[in-house]
């Protein structure tokens, strides 16, 4: 005999981290909210932007609020935004603590508002694509997708997506695994606008000259 299993969900408060490099955010004059990839440190990952400091900007990179080991029992923690294992809540969850975050900074300023650009890597994408469909306020100047795709839902929307934004940008290495030559092919081939397709010379990671590629698209 079976017995009938139940489930509740209910909301309980959590410790987000953010690291950031660069300008203290209430003085920048430009902010970078960058978002890392599946079983990604974000500390490890704000370590990519480094090329970007300059004496006006910080680099802004939140952490997936679940964690595990990446190897094993011990060691260094990765971080994800989200599984197949109630999806919608964990969305829901990270878009909560995410426009708390962005809120919390943003207030924390004596002056005017800064420039924000938005960069969402691997599984990023999708997260980074949600928050930027929902943002209130004042939009952001741009809006990069690199490595991965916008989410879902979010597909039969992507013109509108993209038009919120001064420059709406999609990043794929040329030699990444996780994408297709037919998946790239048929890329090349559609109609993005008015998001601007940037082919690298590249795998899956963002380096320094794949960097100084976007610094160049979006001036």
């Amino acid at each position: 005999m079976f017995l009938l299993m139940n489930r509740i969900l209910f909301e309980t408060k959590r410790t987000a981290r953010c690291f950031w490099s660069g300008v203290a955010p209430e003085l920048a004059d430009e902010i970078w909210w960058v978002l890392h990839g599946y079983g990604m440190d974000a500390e490890a990952f704000l370590g990519k932007f480094d090329s970007l400091i300059n004496p006006g900007r910080c680099i802004m990179a939140p952490e997936g609020l679940n964690r595990f080991y990446q190897k094993g029992f011990t060691g260094i923690t990765g971080a994800n935004w989200m599984t197949r294992a109630e999806r919608d809540s964990e969305i829901a969850d990270h878009l909560f603590y995410l426009n708390g975050l962005r809120n919390k900074t943003l207030e924390s300023r004596p002056g005017a508002s800064p420039k924000e650009i938005l960069l969402g890597f691997s599984q990023g994408t999708a997260m980074i694509s949600r928050w930027a469909w929902q943002m209130e306020g004042s939009s952001p100047e741009a809006l990069i997708l690199w490595g991965g795709e916008p989410a879902a839902e979010l597909q039969p929307q992507l013109s509108d997506l993209g038009r919120r934004f001064r420059k709406a940008l999609w990043m794929l290495g040329t030699q990444d695994p996780f994408i297709s030559a037919k998946a790239m092919d048929e890329l090349k081939e559609r109609s993005l606008d008015p998001w601007d397709l940037i082919l690298y010379e590249g795998g899956h990671d963002i380096e320094k000259l794949s960097l100084d590629l976007l610094q160049k698209q979006l001036n």
